[in-house]
């Protein structure tokens, strides 16, 4: 199972280049591909964030817009 972390995925200036590259290397392989690990606990890290005990990964802006990007890049993988 791919994991998607990193400072090029978590920063907004090169995240949508980097996301297209990896779903380029992943194209050949998307059948054997069933789920994607994203590290959201780490991309919070990196803004310097964390969350408390009632909110969710979603409650940290920079890092629900990450997760916006990766399914709307990688969605498109799997469509016919």
């Amino acid at each position: 199972m791919p994991i998607l972390e990193g400072i090029k995925i978590a920063y907004k200036e090169s995240r949508i280049d980097e996301l297209i590259k990896i779903k380029e290397l992943m194209k050949p392989y998307k059948d054997m591909i069933l789920n994607l690990r994203v590290g959201g606990t780490d991309f919070s890290g990196f803004f310097g964030m964390r969350r408390g005990m009632n909110y969710s990964i979603y409650d940290i802006l920079p890092v629900k817009d990450c997760l916006s990007d990766i399914l709307n890049i990688f969605t498109s993988l799997y469509l016919p």
